[in-house]
């Protein structure tokens, strides 16, 4: 459980439903935000438990291994076998409040604040403290909403057939329920679309926040229910912040019969290998779990049995595999027969064990340099990710190898995120003339950190403005500062999204809106005061029931007004520029002003033109 700034391990030993020992097991996560701290943990097939962390805080915690440093969001993966602490997930993520894996081990992290999902192996390079990765692409491009809590896939035979390995995640806001999407694994990356509201409420208590499938193969939610649930709007105080009112619910499909829970508690290890072939993702996790904690030698030779019995379903030659990293000692010859699978998951799912064992098998570096020529892209992200870990001349002559193959937009992203602590490495093997220079595509690019930006982030800039941005070095300036500002963490797209578009029913768009490109004025007041209550925009009605902060204290008038100004002149908007004497007029007329605006009260001294 966390008990900021510890992982702590409560123990009940008697068997009276309640903890009689508490064990402090880690010390060092920040504890200054319990909103941001660790939680949302997750297994995987290995054993290691991941936690998720928030924006603003800043741990350091000491292991075995050294001291191990998070800042400013992420995820972690702590194995309680080998103590071995590491940020595994390296990008921008403000609110991380879930993680769910599929049957290959394919990881997907949730960020409440954006509502955004992220698939975590193309995000898993290793480094440099407190720098981060670009982001690529989402999860969820239909129907996103925030703030996300909680999910799930769903794998149980008492759900319909065709609905097996859809992905399911929770909202407490704009959307007051459970979304279900159908997973896409063709590409890349993990992604989805969207197949159903799965459960959706008016009680605006409704608060969903987590998931998990019961060994009988229903579904169980929580629901916090709870009025107020913001850290940010209201008073901590707030009598509205009730901790007695919390709902536990069952999904079942009454057509279909509940799953007989399978024996694991007792079960010899020859049945817990059975049990990995059912196709309940619960019973299978409770079953790897059951065999950690069994006789290393005896799991080992029965998973090397189970695999060879089992050799014509390369799943279950991974789950073998899985077992033996349960116990410290992934088998060599179960890697080699995964890495010869026909079905690159189950080959993506092999390179997942090799990069968490670098420090156990010494065919790792072998292992990741085979996997770097491999033609699957993901096949080759898992074994970049185990190079920038792994480090030295070794690491580098992987990354090499796997820069010399097909480009793709996730591996140009993890290359040039790979070489900001490899790039000593990667220029004095280059210099032993050990690599041919010629098989690297943009090799001047990749060592300067260029190597196809575009693949990575578009621009939302209009035309028109792009045209003066060549022109004009003073509009150029002011355009790239106000996006800055824009992009900025806890600024505006976190709501109105990086295309201006905002979040369906939520957050009202910033694109082609009058609200935007109209009056200079109205549009000062309400980004420094803050604006709250129902708004009509290009002909949509919002609730506005979560306010627009105000920003006259987080910013100058200068960034004010640069900001403004991009947001008037990006994603087809083309309007006037927004100056500091304008910001600084506005902002000494309306000094005394301490409550936000409401869109009446600001169509009533600025109206629309009639049309």
């Amino acid at each position: 459980m966390t008990e900021a700034p510890h992982l702590t391990l409560l123990k009940d030993t008697n068997g009276d439903g309640k903890a009689d020992t508490k064990e402090y097991l880690v010390d060092g996560f920040d504890p200054h935000d319990s909103h941001h701290s660790i939680s949302a943990f997750d297994v995987d097939h290995g054993g290691g438990i991941f936690m998720c962390e928030g924006r603003f805080l800043h741990s350091q915690v000491e292991t075995p291994y050294g001291p191990q440093r998070m800042a400013d969001g992420g995820a972690w993966r702590w194995d309680h076998k080998s103590w071995k602490l590491e940020r595994v997930f390296q990008s921008d993520v403000s609110n991380p409040w879930g993680i769910a894996h599929d049957p290959y081990g394919q990881n997907i992290l949730n960020d409440a604040s954006g509502g955004a999902h992220h698939w975590m192996s193309g995000y898993g390079i290793k480094m440099p403290h407190a720098d981060e990765m670009k982001k690529v692409a989402l999860f969820n491009h239909e129907h996103k909403i925030r703030p996300t809590s909680g999910s799930e896939f769903l794998y149980s035979s008492h759900f319909p057939d065709e609905i097996q390995g859809d992905y399911l995640f929770c909202n407490t806001i704009g959307f007051l329920g459970i979304k279900q999407f159908v997973t896409n694994d063709q590409v890349t990356e993990i992604n989805g679309n969207f197949r159903q509201n799965l459960i959706e409420s008016t009680d605006g208590n409704f608060r969903p926040a987590d998931l998990e499938l019961a060994p009988d193969g229903s579904l169980y939610f929580i629901d916090w229910h709870n009025a107020l649930i913001g850290h940010m709007q209201h008073n901590a105080r707030d009598p509205n912040r009730s901790p007695k009112y919390g709902r536990i619910y069952r999904i079942t499909y009454p057509s279909r019969p509940l799953v007989k829970p399978p024996v694991i508690a007792g079960a010899s290890i020859e049945q817990l290998f059975e049990n990995l072939k059912l196709p309940e993702i619960n019973a299978r996790k409770r079953s790897q779990r059951e065999l950690r904690g069994r006789n290393a030698q005896e799991v080992i030779a029965a998973a090397h049995a189970f695999a060879k019995a089992n050799a014509s379903d390369e799943l279950l030659v991974l789950e073998a595999l899985w077992a033996t990293w349960g116990q410290h000692q992934p088998s060599p010859a179960l890697i080699d027969l995964c890495l010869a699978a026909d079905d690159r998951r189950i080959r993506a799912g092999a390179m997942l064990v090799v990069r968490h064992s670098l420090h156990l098998l010494d065919q790792a570096p072998a292992y990741l340099l085979a996997a770097a020529k491999d033609p699957d892209t993901r096949v080759r992200i898992e074994a970049l990710n185990g190079a920038s870990w792994l480090g030295g001349e070794s690491g580098a002559r992987i990354l090499l190898t796997v820069a010399s193959q097909e480009p793709d937009k996730w591996i140009n992203n993890s290359l040039n995120s790979a070489i900001l602590l490899q790039k000593g490495e990667v220029e004095a093997l280059l210099n032993k003339g050990g690599f041919p220079k010629d098989q690297i595509a943009d090799l001047d690019a990749l060592l300067n950190r260029k190597l196809k930006a575009a693949d990575v982030e578009k621009s939302y800039v209009s035309k028109a403005a792009q045209k003066r941005i060549r022109k004009d070095k003073q509009f150029a300036a002011t355009m790239k500062l106000g996006h800055n500002i824009f992009m900025k963490e806890g600024s505006c797209d976190t709501c109105h999204q990086k295309d201006g578009k905002g979040l369906k029913g939520i957050y009202p768009p910033l694109a082609e809106s009058n609200w935007v490109t109209g009056n200079t004025e109205r549009l000062i007041k309400l980004t420094i005061h803050g604006l709250m209550g129902p708004i009509e925009v290009n002909g949509v009605k919002y609730a506005g029931n979560v306010p627009m902060t105000p920003v006259g204290k987080m910013y100058n008038d200068q960034e004010i007004a640069a900001a403004l100004t991009y947001a008037r002149n990006a994603w087809g908007n083309e309007a006037s520029l927004i100056t500091e004497k304008q910001v600084k007029d506005v902002r000494a007329a309306t000094k005394d002003r301490t409550m936000f605006y409401k869109p009446e009260e600001l169509l009533k001294e600025h109206p629309f033109p009639k049309k």
